[in-house]
C-alpha cells in the first residue's frame, strides 16, 4: 500500500520526552511531517532536543508562538499558526491531523494509512449544532456570554479567578451575543466538536482562509473554549460538511461523544492512561487516545509500540 502524505499538527505545553515518543511512534517515512506549536510559556529548546537527527528535517516548529491558557482564543490562534506552517510548506498533503503532544496512536501507521486510504474523502470530525439545542441550558452560555481574561498572561489560578468573576458579572448584565453568526447574508449555526480531528488538504486550506475573516474572529474572540467551536463552525457551514459526521441528538452529552479520532475519559480532568486501561483503549474504535504522560503511561506505550513493530 502506498504511504499517504500525512501532516501531524501538534500543540504542546509540557512533557517534551512524551512528544519525542509520539514522533517516533508516528514517523514512518519521508511522507510524514510534523508541525509543532510550543506554548510560549515553555522553553523551545526542550522540545527541539527530543527530535532525532534521522528525521529532524520532517519536524517543523512554528516561528510564531502564543501564550496559551485553556479556554482562551489563543488556542484558535495556535491552530491557525499550525495550519499556516503546514499550508505554506511545499507539499500538498493527503491528510492533516490536528492533535496534542499528549495523544498517542492506538493503531499502527499501516492501519492509519489503510483507514485513510479506504475513506479518501471522509473528514474525521463529528459536530453538534449548539445554536439549536437547549439541553443542558448552560451550553448556550458558551455562545451568548462574553468570557473575558481567558488569554491573560498570568498564572492559571489567577486567570481562573478573574475569568470566574467576569463570568458571574456577565451573567447578571443583560448583554448577550446572538446564538448564530451572519456571514454574507447567510445564517451560520455554531457547531462544537473535539479540537482533535483529521481533515483533507483542501478542507484545511478552506478553513485557514476563513480563519482570517474578522466577522468570525469577532464573534468567537470572547467565547469559552473557542478551539472546539471556530473550526467546526467553519466546516459545518461549508460544502465539505457532506463528508463529515453530524451528531444527531438534540442534547449535549459531553465532548467525548463528539470525538472522531481520539478516545479519552473526562471527569474533573482528563484521565491519564496506564497499562490497566489497555483493553478499554483497544476496544474504543479510535485511532488515538489522550492523555499519556511520561512516568505514568510508559508501560502502556511500550506495549502499543511492540504491537506496532517499533
Amino acid at each position: 500500500m502506498k504511504s499517504l502524505k500525512i501532516a501531524y499538527l501538534i500543540s504542546v505545553h509540557k512533557d517534551a520526552f512524551q512528544l519525542g515518543r509520539m514522533l517516533k511512534a508516528l514517523y514512518q517515512d519521508d511522507n510524514v511531517y510534523f508541525f509543532i506549536h510550543v506554548d510560549a510559556k515553555c522553553r523551545l529548546i526542550d522540545f527541539k532536543s527530543v527530535v532525532p537527527d534521522t528525521y529532524k528535517d520532517n519536524v517543523i516548529f512554528t516561528s510564531k508562538r502564543y501564550w496559551v491558557q485553556w479556554g482562551g482564543f489563543n488556542q484558535v490562534r495556535y491552530q491557525q499558526e499550525l495550519l499556516r506552517s503546514c499550508l505554506n510548506y511545499n507539499i500538498s498533503f493527503d491528510r492533516i491531523f490536528i492533535l496534542t503532544g499528549q495523544d498517542y496512536p492506538l493503531i499502527s501507521n499501516d492501519e492509519i494509512n489503510k483507514e485513510l486510504s479506504e475513506n479518501f474523502k471522509k473528514e474525521y470530525i463529528k459536530g453538534l449544532n449548539i445554536s439549536n439545542i437547549g439541553n443542558p441550558p448552560k451550553i448556550k452560555n458558551k455562545l451568548v456570554l462574553y468570557h473575558f481574561f481567558r488569554d491573560l498572561k498570568t498564572s492559571y489560578k489567577f486567570k481562573k479567578v478573574l475569568s470566574g468573576i467576569s463570568r458571574i458579572i456577565m451573567t447578571i448584565l443583560p448583554i448577550r451575543k446572538k446564538t448564530y453568526l451572519t456571514i454574507d447574508n447567510a445564517k451560520w449555526s455554531v457547531y462544537q466538536a473535539s479540537a482533535m480531528m483529521c481533515i483533507t488538504y483542501d478542507l484545511a486550506r478552506y478553513v485557514f482562509d476563513k480563519l482570517n475573516d474578522k466577522r468570525i474572529v469577532n464573534y468567537f474572540k470572547y467565547s469559552f473554549a473557542p478551539d472546539e467551536m471556530v473550526i467546526p463552525t467553519i466546516i459545518f457551514n461549508s460544502p465539505y460538511r457532506v463528508n463529515c459526521s453530524l451528531y444527531e441528538k438534540d442534547s449535549y452529552d459531553g465532548l467525548k461523544t463528539l470525538s472522531a479520532i481520539t478516545y479519552f475519559n473526562y471527569g474533573k480532568e482528563i484521565q491519564t492512561f496506564t497499562l490497566d486501561d489497555y483493553n478499554e483503549l483497544k476496544h474504543s474504535g479510535k485511532m488515538f487516545a489522550r492523555k499519556f504522560a511520561t512516568g505514568i503511561s510508559d508501560s502502556l506505550m511500550d506495549k502499543l509500540d511492540g504491537e506496532h513493530g517499533l
